[in-house]
């Protein structure tokens, strides 16, 4: 790859003119071109990337569907995805779905891919059909999200595109749909801009901002311009270092001393728990895991199962060695890799760090893959298990065990086993087994209402603490809400009976076509007929919604009674409004001085006061806990431990940290030694600094 054109791309904005300016400089050839999207998508160059590709949409440059797979998870902004998505050439929805299976982009971007998709197959090439897993997938997306906007919003657009009523219904089950007008917005600002304009969506020029996000900190520390320079030379700052460091400032990061260029070749020492939850599949694979901090390995292995980064997964935990504090992650994983099927990443995680005698430690879905091509061992887990909680009434794997066949290679053995798992159930497992029974019918692409969800209308006690006109209230609801069953299912029955009607009149309508005009007479009878059993159909149809619209908002209006219930036996501690907590925030910020660039730290040797157990002692223990974590990671010199430490206006020698939220841990920054002060509530810090004083 061309050194100085990728050097280009880096230092393109994406605004209007430099994506035009950029353009002229692509290669020549198509060839080269599609050569240099591999490469970048090889780098997983996520600056690089959306450069080309507004560039190729600038120049009116081909962007061929193949590349879609490995292009959409490495731009940053949903803007880029829809662009690219949308100006792509050739089997589109193909490899938008591909990308989607991928499992690496995250709810809201597949939401609107599957949009995309079925958008570009119903409307933008009507003779196209849809892929036959892209209503399954939206189905099984709308049950993960759970109502979330972002995500919603784009899958009510879809069902109303396609006409699907089985999305329709997964989606108005979970949440009230949008008004029409809605659907529309969410329409023209995903399909209809980027469509006419595709550049619309990038600012004409770039505002005088150097960056958007996180703050940024100096990368170079402030100097006058006639104090003696830094590097020691003698000379004045402004004859020696200070153009360099003028160089050095455009490219400050949100890391003090650190340049954006260095931030990513190097990213694992400034990383935060909150920081690796942000970050997508490729920039994920790309961690060195040996180079986190061990408190934050935990997180980006669960984070690259989430993604399905197999092989970096993989190559993650041989680097790791083993410890207890792993174990949660690697069942995590573990689980992870048993639900997607890949039974080989399962393997190997089972030697890198299970003997096989501890096994049955395993998740339940991961053992009876290992187990799927030897079935008379596989159904004898299976009974053990069942036999198992059978025998012992507080058991609940028979839950897994369920959820397990559903979602594994017998989906419809475990939909009965479900159904009848149900019975005994709790109504949060039972709500959980039902939603193992969703994910089965999305994917055969079956209504989404399975006939044994009035077991959970059922398993539901009335509340014991509400009173009289409250449970009649709830009583007549859950009365409405068995009449509007009961209702829905004579409509469904109805409507299976009328379309079997239909399908015969038109069969014989066929048949009995007309030869002559003698025969006109019976054909215009025969048409009347068709076109009454199709109004019937449209009748049926909608009050058949009407009747799940009703039973839906009936269940939510229970659930929320029930809800209601829980929140009343187990109240949350009561917060009442604090004067003087707002009073102690603010003597606090006047207390400390501006954060400050932080250099490298060196090891130190933490020294503690004599009374800091019992301090501890006298804290929650997630408190204490947090504490001790801290404090490793400062005496150790992690660079993320010192985000947020600040200094006392008072006495400069003293540093504070934030633990835990509400808690202060203060200390002092010794050549070889960090020196413990104390550790308060933050609302005894004015009391605490007059002790200082």
């Amino acid at each position: 790859m061309d050194a100085e054109l990728t050097k280009r791309l880096h230092a393109t904005r994406l605004t209007q003119g430099e994506v035009r300016a950029l353009a002229g400089h692509l290669p020549p050839t198509d060839e080269e071109l599609h050569q240099l999207i591999e490469s970048l998508v090889t780098a997983a160059d996520e600056d690089g990337v959306p450069a080309l590709m507004f560039a190729m949409v600038a120049g009116g440059r081909r962007i061929e569907a193949r590349v879609l797979p490995g292009v959409l998870p490495l731009l940053k902004e949903l803007n880029a995805v829809v662009v690219v998505a949308l100006q792509a050439r050739g089997e589109v929805a193909e490899k938008l779905m591909a990308a989607i299976e991928s499992g690496i982009l995250g709810w809201e971007r597949e939401a609107v891919l599957l949009l995309i998709a079925g958008w570009i197959c119903v409307q933008g090439d009507p003779e196209r059909e849809l892929p036959s897993h892209l209503i399954p997938k939206a189905r099984s997306l709308a049950r993960d999200v759970r109502g979330g906007w972002e995500a919603s919003l784009p899958l009510f657009a879809l069902a109303q595109i396609t006409g699907d009523q089985g999305l329709q219904k997964v989606l108005e089950d979970l949440i009230p749909p949008p008004p029409p007008g809605v659907i529309q917005t969410t329409l023209e600002y995903l399909i209809e801009r980027p469509a006419a304009d595709p550049l619309g969506g990038l600012p004409e020029q770039m505002d005088r901002v150097l960056a958007s996000g996180a703050p940024l900190r100096r990368a170079v520390a402030k100097v006058g311009r006639n104090d003696p320079c830094p590097c020691g030379s003698g000379k004045k700052y402004k004859k020696c270092c200070f153009e360099k460091d003028q160089e050095r400032l455009h490219h400050s990061s949100e890391i003090a001393g650190i340049t954006t260029e260095e931030l990513e070749a190097m990213p694992e020492p400034f990383l935060t728990r909150e920081k690796i939850e942000e970050m997508r599949g490729p920039k994920l694979a790309r961690l060195r895991i040996e180079m986190l901090a061990p408190a934050l390995q935990a997180t980006l292995l669960e984070r690259l199962a989430v993604f399905q980064q197999t092989d970096a997964l993989l190559a993650a935990w041989e680097k790791v060695p083993w410890r207890a504090d792993l174990f949660s992650a690697w069942d995590h994983c573990v689980f992870e890799m048993a639900q997607s099927g890949r039974r080989d990443a399962v393997e190997r995680l089972m030697a890198l760090h299970r003997p096989p005698a501890d096994q049955e430690d395993a998740p339940l879905n991961a053992r009876l893959l290992l187990l799927r091509d030897r079935p008379e061992e596989f159904l004898r887990l299976i009974e053990e298990v069942l036999l198992r909680s059978l025998e012992e009434p507080n058991n609940l794997d028979y839950v897994d065990a369920a959820c397990s066949l559903a979602e594994g290679h017998l989906p419809g053995l475990g939909t009965f086993v479900a159904r009848g798992a149900a019975c005994i159930a709790s109504p949060i497992d039972a709500e959980i087994l039902f939603e193992s029974i969703a994910k089965v019918r999305d994917q055969l692409n079956l209504p989404p209402e399975d006939p044994g969800e009035w077991m959970l209308d059922r398993l539901f006690e009335m509340p014991e603490e509400l009173d009289e006109q409250t449970r009649e209230d709830l009583a007549t609801a859950r009365r409405q809400m068995d009449a509007a069953a009961a209702e829905a299912t004579r409509l469904r029955t109805q409507l299976t009976e009328t379309r079997v009607q239909l399908e015969r009149q038109e069969r014989l309508a066929v048949r009995n076509k007309p030869a002559s005009a003698t025969t006109v007479v019976p054909a215009q009878a025969s048409d009347a007929a068709l076109a009454e059993l199709r109004h019937r159909i449209d009748e049926l149809k909608t009050a058949l919604k009407q009747r799940h619209t009703e039973r839906n908002a009936l269940r939510r209006e229970l659930r929320e009674v029930l809800k209601e219930k829980a929140d009343f036996q187990n109240p949350p501690a009561k917060v009442l409004p604090d004067t003087a907590a707002a009073v102690a925030v603010d003597c606090e910020e006047e207390a400390l001085l501006e954060s400050e660039q932080t250099p490298l730290q060196t090891v130190r040797l933490p020294v503690f006061p004599g009374r800091f157990a019992q301090t501890l002692e006298s804290f929650p223990t997630n408190v204490a806990r947090s504490a001790l974590r801290l404090i490793g990671e400062l005496a150790a010199g992690e660079p993320s431990a010192f985000v947020g430490v600040r200094r006392l206006r008072l006495r400069h020698d003293v540093c504070r940290a934030r633990v835990a939220k509400d808690y202060r841990l203060f200390f002092k920054l010794q050549p070889a030694t960090l020196e413990i002060l104390d550790m308060i509530n933050r609302r005894d810090f004015e009391k605490w600094l007059k002790t200082l004083g």
